[in-house]
């Protein structure tokens, strides 16, 4: 249990991959699990009946305010769950990168992208309404799709050196080899 905490709670000296990938997999089971009590809590659901309904023609009619408040709902549960992890993707990420000699920096900016995405979406900034063949549809906003690719070049970048380049061999500025390499 010890070695769990130093992991996710001391962004302190180096990991190797192997303890990168074990930590993300823990991380991803505690937010799959989090982000279901939080979604039923906020009332997230796409698929509500309210969302929907038929016209007297037999046409699907479309509620766009229950549409984009849901959304909104699911980006206040995004920014929870951003927030709550921060700290510990942050420092299984900087482990990571001080393995490579960096200090991980890169890492806070990610974090503060995403969590701007998430409060853009739940502010309701992040989503509109737009027309396609007689029918509404939610779609994202420049704004939201912006930042959006910004956090995603940011997160295959860090996916990239985090889960699947080699750290440095030997002792570097941040500590000994996690592998114990001379």
């Amino acid at each position: 249990m010890d070695n769990l905490q130093s992991l996710f709670l001391s962004s302190q000296g180096r990991i190797g991959r192997q303890q990168f990938w074990i930590g993300t997999i823990i991380l991803i089971v505690a937010g799959v699990v989090l982000s279901y009590i939080l979604s039923a809590l906020f009332g997230v659901s796409m698929f509500g009946a309210n969302m929907m309904s038929f016209g007297q023609n037999g046409s699907v009619q479309i509620d766009s305010a229950a549409i984009l408040g849901a959304m909104a709902r699911a980006g206040w549960v995004s920014v929870i769950m951003t927030l709550l992890f921060a700290y510990p993707i942050a420092n299984l990420m900087i482990k990571r990168r001080h393995d490579r000699n960096s200090s991980g920096i890169e890492v806070w900016i990610y974090i503060g992208v995403l969590l701007l995405s998430n409060l853009i979406q739940a502010l309701g900034l992040g989503f509109t309404m737009n027309e396609m063949g007689g029918m509404q549809f939610p779609g994202p906003t420049l704004l939201s799709m912006g930042i959006g690719l910004v956090g995603l070049a940011l997160g295959v970048y860090l996916l990239v050196v985090c889960g699947f380049l080699k750290g440095d061999a030997g002792e570097n500025s941040y500590g000994p080899d996690p592998l114990g390499a001379k």
